[in-house]
Order: C-alpha cells, then structure tokens, then sequence
C-alpha cells in the first residue's frame, strides 16, 4: 500500500505541472482541497520563487542565494564574539576623526545652540555605531576563519572561544542582589519610592527605558550572565532604635558608603554640606523656589548632552550619573508645598456716606462706620434722654410724632417712671 501511495503521490505532482487543477482534480476525484492539504511535501525542492517569477526572480538561477542561506546555519558558533572589546572601543575613541567631533559637540553645547548641539550629537554617535559594526564583522570573520581551520584539523576551539570573549565569572545565582532588578523597577536602590515606605512603581518619563534595562537582567539571569548582575547597591542604612532609657541619646548606627560630604553641582563654589538634607534645603530655597527649573537646560557637568527638565529629573540623573553625594532630596510633595509667598492686602477702608440734615424728632441710623462703645446707662438716663428728644429744645413736644412714639417708649418703660425721671 505504502508503494501505491507513493506511486500516486508522483502521479499527481507530475499531473499537477501539466494539467489544469480541473483534470488533475478528475484523475485523482478530489477535490483542490484535498490536494493542498495531503499531497504537498513539506520539502519543496524547486525553486519556487523561478517557477513563480520566472526571469523576474533574478538571473538563470537562485541556487547562489540558497548555499549562502543554507551555510548561515551552519556558521553558527555560541563562542562567536557578540561585541567590541575594551581595548578596540579604546582605540576607537583615540581615532582622530572621533575625537573631532567630539570637540564639535563640545563647541556645539558652550553656543547652547540646540540644533547644532543635535547635528554634533548625531553625527558622532552615527560614526561610532558605524565602527563599532566594522570591528565585530572583522572580529567575527578572524574568528569564524580560525574555528573552521581548527575543526578541519580535529582540534579543539575552547581556546579560541576564551580569547574572543572576556572570561565570565560563574557564581551562584544566590549570591545575587535582586536590588538592580527592582532598581529598574521602581526606579531607586531598592524597592519602593524615594521615602522608602511605599511599595507602589513609579511611571515616570523614564520608565521604558528602566523597563529595557530589567529585560536584559532577566535574558542575563537566563543565560546565566551573572557577573554583571552581581553589582552592589548601597542600600540606606536606618538608625538603631532607641534605648529604653529615658532621657538617653539615641544611637546612630554606623552608615555604609555614606559620603564625607554633600555639593551642589549648580553652585559655581562648589559649597560641601555635612548632610543631605542640608544639601536638599540649600537646592530648594536657592534653586527651586528661584525658577531655576522652570525652562529646560542640559547638565553642565556631562560629556555628552543631557536636557534635565525637572527637578526630579535632576536628581534622579545626578544620581545615577555622578554620584550620591552631589544629589539632593527631592519628591512630589515638596514641590507641592513650594508656592509664591502671600501677598500682603492693603485693608480698603469703605467710602464715608454723606450724611443729610437731621428732622426734628428722626433717628437716622448709619451702618457705614462701626459704632464706637459707650459706657452703659441706666433705665432712668435712657427715659430722660428720650423724653428730651421728644420734646425738643424748647420743651414743646412734637404732637404728630409724640402719640405714635409714646406708646414704642410705653411699651418698654413704664409712665410712672417716665413721670417720676421727668419731675
């Protein structure tokens, strides 16, 4: 059955050059389908791009093309250099031509001129790249021509491979510090925030990259790259706790990597504080609250251009870039509290309505001033001094308003005391 089969199976390839897919389709009584599906080898041997083009493809044949495509799997070599040695990226930086526009990026940073800063940028980093890639491919060409002269001679290539990569350090994955991990993480030493109470991940403008930096982490750790991942981080050492003693001192632990001395790298001085926070107060009230972060500048202590737009910005990249000790102190919410200082208002004294003649027996109450305090009166003062507005200065009492006005004054002095204040 298995001959048949394969009797049938040539049959059909050969039908399928010569006749349409309709009378392949009756000789064989299936459908295209089926064809498709079970009679097309996973290994095709034509060359199907010159049966489908034709001449199109690329001269009489693509056999050249297919020995090169075949040979790339076997030019693979684990122990292959993957990237420019210390002592060839040294001698790349002494060529003459890097070490010009070097100077022109120099020259383009002092002028401040963006776009010249960006052309002098670009132009060597281009140039750098460029020889980068010529020395690997020359590296990995010596390489590759060695290895194959070793292989065909029997010998072994361990020594060659040492030579073309930098011996790696073998250690146990237990000795790691997970602190470079999640440093790409939350973007500090160590896990948590600038406070080091807060467990949440900060997503600020430099999280992709920090997201690029753990995945390389993770691809070392897999392929067991553990020398770079062995690197301390100097993590903050807390104060002991105090003692039970009241009235005693507390014990200050002794700090790890904790510097002599902290600088403002914005001073023109170069000013040492004995504390951070004293580095932290000095960059506030000089710098901050002075707007010196309110327009983007570059880092005037870095090689190559660096735009710091924040201050938080500022700090992370002084950091990471410079050193601890020139870094200040700087979170969200001390940028929160730091706001113009109140204005003093001038107390606007109300306009003095104009007050009219006084009517004889008319009480006009003035609500523009503040009334002053007097001392207080008696019952008998009070009646007196009403009893005097009704009748005026000449005793004679006003009739039309007497009657009315006598019984609001009887209502809360009695007569009898009226006419006992007035005799």
């Amino acid at each position: 059955m298995a001959r048949l089969y394969a009797f049938r199976l040539g049959a059909l390839i050969e039908y399928n050059k010569s006749l349409t897919q309709a009378t392949r389709n009756f000789v064989a009584s299936h459908t295209t389908q089926v064809y498709e599906n079970n009679y097309q080898t996973k290994r095709v041997q034509a060359d199907l791009s010159r049966t489908r083009f034709g001449p199109c493809a690329g001269g009489q044949s693509n056999e050249p093309l297919f020995e090169v495509m075949r040979d790339l799997s076997k030019q693979n070599d684990s122990g292959a250099p993957l990237e420019a040695t210390p002592e060839q990226k040294l001698s790349i930086e002494s060529r003459r031509d890097i070490t010009q526009r070097r100077d022109a990026l120099e020259a383009a940073m002092l002028s401040k001129d963006k776009s010249q800063i960006s052309k002098a940028k670009s132009a060597l980093d281009q140039r750098r790249r460029a020889l980068h890639k010529l020395i690997l491919l020359r590296a990995r060409e010596d390489y590759f021509e060695q290895a194959n002269k070793l292989r065909a001679e029997g010998k072994s290539t361990d020594e060659l491979r040492q030579r073309s990569r930098p011996a790696r350090h073998r250690c146990d994955h237990a000795s790691l510090d997970m602190g470079c991990l999640l440093a790409y993480w939350t973007g500090e030493a160590g896990f948590g925030n600038r406070s080091g109470t807060s467990e949440e991940l900060v997503f600020d403008g430099k999280a992709e990259d920090r997201l690029e930096g753990a995945m390389v982490w993770l691809l070392r750790y897999a392929a067991q790259d553990w020398a770079p991942l062995s690197l301390a981080v100097p993590v903050s050492v807390t104060s002991a706790k105090k003692p039970k003693r009241r009235g005693a001192k507390p014990v200050e632990a002794p700090k790890a990597n904790q510097p002599e001395s902290w600088v403002c790298l914005l001073c023109d001085e170069h000013k040492p504080f004995t504390r951070r926070h004293c580095l932290s107060r000095h960059n506030k009230t000089v710098h901050i609250d002075k707007g010196a972060f309110d327009q983007s500048f570059f880092c005037p202590h870095c090689t190559l251009p660096f735009e710091i737009s924040s201050a938080i910005e500022w700090c992370d990249h002084v950091e990471k870039t410079h050193g601890k000790m020139y870094a200040p102190i700087v979170s969200s919410k001390l940028l929160a509290e730091t706001r113009a200082p109140p204005t003093k208002k001038t107390p606007t004294r109300s306009s003095k309505r104009k007050r009219e003649d006084d009517i004889p027996g008319m009480v006009v109450l003035d609500f523009a001033e503040t009334p002053q305090k007097r001392a207080r009166r008696s019952d008998e003062e009070v009646s007196f001094m009403l009893l005097e507005t009704l009748e005026g200065p000449d005793n004679s009492t006003h009739s039309g308003f007497n009657s009315d006005y006598g019984e609001f004054l009887g209502f809360f002095f009695p007569l009898s005391a009226m006419a006992k204040t007035r005799r």
